[in-house]
């Protein structure tokens, strides 16, 4: 399943972008008879059923998704370059014309299968700057960023964790928000480890109560701050040239090596040393 990294990945410097949002994608899939049984449910005292597929349903997305392969095959088979998620796709094209020829079969192909593209949130008109899936894509400068509204929410959830006595469920939805920012955030993955941790081990000490109230530690709150102060400027860079220097290391309890071009060190390790934490200076 195509996820923002894949898009991400098709990014070329100065490529234009568009995006296709189907309307009421899952109500255009009907569900067979023989398993609408299965999709009931009673409202105030009368019983439903989808004819079609529901939203909320866990299996939908992969089906979905299933569904649509052999479209977008298709388009990439006449050499266009896409990427779907879902409901969600994004056109590219090395020039405006590339990607408005890409545009119009995706469109026509769509719209002669019955689903309807979504007129507002779709982006119809090529562009170098675009958002999908939440980030803004900018191929002029090649950064992936947030938008200004998934930023604000981050920050908003960070700075309510920090303001109490948080509950673990509290600390691990401000998680799963942080690492879903990381598109967007180059050192984002360096900053939430400690946060992470100290929920697993409350947890654990809490025998799997998400309820249970836990106390941060310094260190873990200092963590949190730093998403607070930098989070309105993160970016992620999308082109990254071949670095100069390439350094490899490597450790085990029973040794550890590291070399850099074609000069290389190493060593075993004693008892006492192999018992201590491996650090990298």
């Amino acid at each position: 399943m195509d996820s923002i990294w894949t898009a991400i990945s098709l990014m070329q410097p100065k490529c234009f972008m568009a995006s296709v949002d189907l309307k009421d994608a899952y109500y255009s899939v009907r569900v067979s008879y023989q398993h609408q049984k299965y999709l009931k449910f009673v409202c105030k005292g009368t019983l439903y059923k989808f004819r079609c597929l529901p939203n909320g349903l866990a299996s939908c997305p992969r089906k979905f998704t299933k569904l649509l392969k052999p479209v977008y095959s298709s388009l990439r088979q006449q050499g266009h370059v896409l990427s779907p998620y879902i409901d969600d796709s994004i056109l590219i094209g090395d020039n405006y014309d590339e990607c408005a020829d890409n545009v119009i079969n995706t469109i026509r192909l769509l719209d002669n299968l019955g689903f309807v593209p979504h007129p507002k949130k779709s982006v119809f008109i090529p562009t170098q700057i675009l958002v999908f899936l939440g980030f803004l894509l900018n191929s002029i400068t090649m950064t992936v960023s947030l938008t200004p509204e998934k930023a604000r929410k981050l920050k908003a959830a960070v700075n309510h964790l920090l303001r109490q006595r948080p509950c673990i469920r509290e600390v691990a939805q401000v998680v799963a928000l942080i690492t879903s920012s990381f598109p967007g955030v180059m050192y984002g993955p360096l900053h939430f480890r400690l946060t992470e941790h100290e929920k697993s081990e409350a947890l654990k000490l809490n025998a799997g109560n998400f309820e249970a109230h836990m106390c941060l530690t310094s260190l873990a709150r200092n963590e949190l701050q730093w998403w607070v102060d930098s989070i309105d400027a993160a970016v992620n860079v999308v082109y990254r040239p071949e670095p100069d220097i390439t350094i490899r290391t490597d450790a085990s309890k029973q040794g550890w090596g590291c070399a850099v071009n074609d000069l290389a060190t190493g060593g075993a390790l004693d008892s006492g040393r192999a018992r201590r934490p491996y650090k990298l200076s």
